[in-house]
C-alpha cells in the first residue's frame, strides 16, 4: 500500500479513511482515494457527517440516506465465487477456440447456448478484479458489435495457470470498485471443492462445460 502524507488543506474525512484502512482488511480504491481528496472545500460540519454516515454505511453493508444529498447508498460485497473462477477458466480456455487474434466473446450468449444461467454467474464482476474487460465503446463502433463482449486479461490468463493470486473479496460502491480484502485467493482455492483445478484445466473442454453445468443444477 502507498503510503499517504496529508496536508493542512487536505479534509479529515480522508485521514479518517485511511487511519481506518489500517486497522481493517480493506484496502481503498485509488478512485475513491481520489474522491476524498476532492472534498477540500466542504465545511468541517458537513465532513463529520459525511464521514460518519458514509463509513457507517459502507462497512456494515447497510442502507443509510446521505445528509447532504439525501441519496441511499450502500456497499456491496463481492467474493470471488466458484461459479466465477470456472466461468473465467471457460473463457481463458475456450479464447483461442472460439475467437479471433481479438480474444473478445460474447460470454452471455454463450453461456445461454450450453444452456446455463449467465446472470447466476456474476462473471461481468470478474472486471473489479481486472480478470476480464469489457470491450470499450470506440472498439465496439470499430467492429460494428453490440454490448456484451468480454475477453481475459493478462491478469486473468496468470489468475487461471495458477501463477497470481487476487483478492478473495471486492468491495464495490456505486457501481465501482470501492476497495478490496487484503486476503488473496489463487484459482484453486477460489473453485473451492465443487471443482478440480486439475481437471478443468487439462481436460477436454466438453468435460468443463458438463462440470460448470451439473454445478449449476446442484
Amino acid at each position: 500500500m502507498t503510503e499517504h502524507t496529508t496536508t493542512d488543506d487536505e479534509p479529515d474525512i480522508l485521514s479518517f479513511f485511511l487511519k481506518e484502512e489500517e486497522n481493517s482488511d480493506i484496502e481503498l480504491g485509488e478512485d475513491f482515494r481520489a474522491r476524498f481528496l476532492d472534498l477540500r472545500t466542504h465545511r468541517q460540519d458537513t465532513l463529520e457527517e459525511v464521514q460518519q454516515q458514509f463509513f457507517e454505511a459502507l462497512l456494515t453493508g447497510k442502507h443509510t440516506t446521505c445528509s447532504n444529498c439525501t441519496r441511499r447508498v450502500k456497499m456491496y460485497r463481492r467474493k470471488l465465487n466458484p461459479g466465477m473462477a470456472s466461468v473465467l477458466l471457460w473463457v481463458y480456455r475456450a479464447t483461442p477456440v472460439l475467437t479471433t487474434d481479438e480474444g473478445w466473446i460474447h460470454i452471455s450468449n454463450a453461456l445461454l447456448e450450453m444452456k446455463m444461467n449467465a446472470v447466476a454467474k456474476e462473471y461481468s464482476k470478474l472486471r473489479f478484479w481486472g480478470l476480464l474487460e469489457e470491450m470499450p465503446k470506440q472498439e465496439r463502433d470499430r467492429t460494428k458489435r453490440g454490448t456484451g463482449y468480454w475477453r481475459i486479461t493478462e491478469r486473468g490468463r496468470q489468475f487461471c495457470e495458477g501463477k497470481l493470486k487476487v483478492a478473495q473479496r471486492i468491495y464495490i460502491f456505486d457501481n465501482r470498485l470501492f476497495g478490496r480484502s487484503k486476503e488473496t485467493v489463487s484459482c484453486r482455492e477460489a473453485l473451492d471443492d465443487r471443482f478440480d483445478w486439475n481437471e478443468l484445466m487439462n481436460g477436454d473442454l466438453s468435460e468443463l462445460i458438463a462440470a460448470m453445468r451439473c454445478d449449476e443444477s446442484t
